[in-house]
């Protein structure tokens, strides 16, 4: 899904008396001008180290978004799942669409600056809640890296991996497999097995994954431990999450350091993430996001065990 949002024209008739085939032509008369900007505050549940401005909330299978809008005056908006980029169906093209109608009440906003309303907000708030006692220097922190693009790094959950505190790799590929009686869907060439635990991790290190999908796209979803992105490359070794890259997608823009617990692996791109094993000791998941893989064999169960204490039976869940 990529979602946007557009002013609706007041002359718009009722949708809901609008016939279910005549939807899409209504969507395209009556949801006007440009897209309206957001602000990503949070992927999968984890807050972003600097808020980012977008004008499209990009969610594919299991993957969560948090962004903050300020529609800038009253009136009904548009929530539209834009399909206009990457339906490579020409045949049969799969039209955008709505998701629902937004009644925004209060204040008119137009012609504010967004960016500089949003910071002097978020400056508000903390000043607010940050009042009083011996809270200067978080004070001085927060209101600096505020003013500096709208960072969040007091407020990241998770501290970056350098390359330095990497202790170990791991690989996950991804892979569907065309057979003569039934198709096997394989995580690092193997389906899932229930009984059996594919890999022990190192209670209280960290480690970097590279993962690659070899037959169409998987969102790969983590259990437990969210990663941060390091890298994610063409096979040519261009970068797809810059702008100024000719292999740029804009479906991985603005990834590159942010932590996240699910990402879609496009076929035949390099993902490079990294982990820390903190304060989780049992056994997980990792899984395709497309319930039909997953249960059909893209998982696997992964462990986690201080050193010197790593049991080979599988326990129960």
């Amino acid at each position: 899904m990529r979602m946007r949002l557009y002013r609706l024209d007041p002359s718009a008739p009722n949708l809901r008396t609008v016939r279910a085939e005549e939807q899409v032509a209504w969507r395209k008369r009556y949801c006007v001008g440009q897209a309206l900007p957001m602000w990503q505050i949070a992927f999968d549940g984890l807050t972003r180290s600097a808020i980012r401005k977008v004008d499209e909330a990009i969610l594919f299978a299991g993957e969560r978004l948090d962004v903050i809008t300020r529609l800038p005056d009253p009136g009904i908006y548009c929530m539209v799942n834009d399909t206009s980029r990457g339906d490579t169906d020409k045949d049969n093209p799969n039209p955008s669409r709505m998701v629902a109608l937004i009644e925004a009440k209060g204040s008119s906003f137009s012609g504010v600056d967004g960016d500089a309303l949003l910071q002097s907000t978020l400056v508000g708030s903390a000043e607010k809640l940050l009042a009083g006692g011996n809270q200067a220097a978080i004070r001085s922190r927060v209101f600096g890296e505020l003013r500096d693009g709208l960072k969040l790094t007091s407020f990241t959950w998770h501290k970056p991996i350098p390359k330095e505190e990497v202790s170990g790799y791991r690989e996950a590929i991804l892979n569907i497999v065309d057979g003569p009686e039934r198709t096997a869907f394989r995580v690092n060439g193997r389906p899932y097995d229930h009984d059996r635990i594919d890999a022990v991790l190192p209670l209280g290190k960290a480690e970097e994954w590279r993962a690659i999908s070899l037959t169409e796209n998987h969102p790969l979803h983590i259990h437990v431990n969210p990663f941060q992105i390091v890298s994610i490359e063409d096979s040519r070794g261009s970068d797809v999450t810059d702008p100024n890259s000719p292999a740029f997608d804009p479906d991985y823009a603005g990834l590159k350091g942010e932590w996240k617990d699910t990402v879609r692996l496009k076929q035949d791109l390099r993902f490079a993430f990294r982990t820390r094993y903190e304060r989780f000791t049992g056994d997980f998941l990792i899984h395709c996001h497309i319930m039909f893989h997953g249960d059909h064999g893209m998982m696997q169960n992964l462990r986690i065990a201080a050193e010197g204490d790593m049991p080979t039976e599988h326990g129960g869940h």
